[in-house]
């Protein structure tokens, strides 16, 4: 009887162990938020990231940035 305890806490303690291991790396490889912006024209949500400056306003695309200044 007291092998067959022995046996379900090793396997147990390995369970553990690697729900652990891949808990981790599933958050390490979340990817992380970035901040989303409206072009000033169309009024899109595009990510900062992919956005044209013109001075303080943020356009999606050239002819937007384009169009918005003039």
């Amino acid at each position: 009887m007291g092998k067959y305890v022995l046996l379900f806490l090793f396997g147990l303690l390995i369970y553990l162990v690697l729900t652990r291991n891949r808990r981790k790396r599933n958050a390490a490889a979340a990817p992380t938020a970035e901040a989303m912006i409206q072009c000033d024209y169309c009024r899109v949500h595009l990510p900062l990231s992919e956005s044209l400056p013109a001075g303080e306003k943020r356009y999606c695309c050239e002819e937007h940035r384009r169009l918005g200044q003039g």
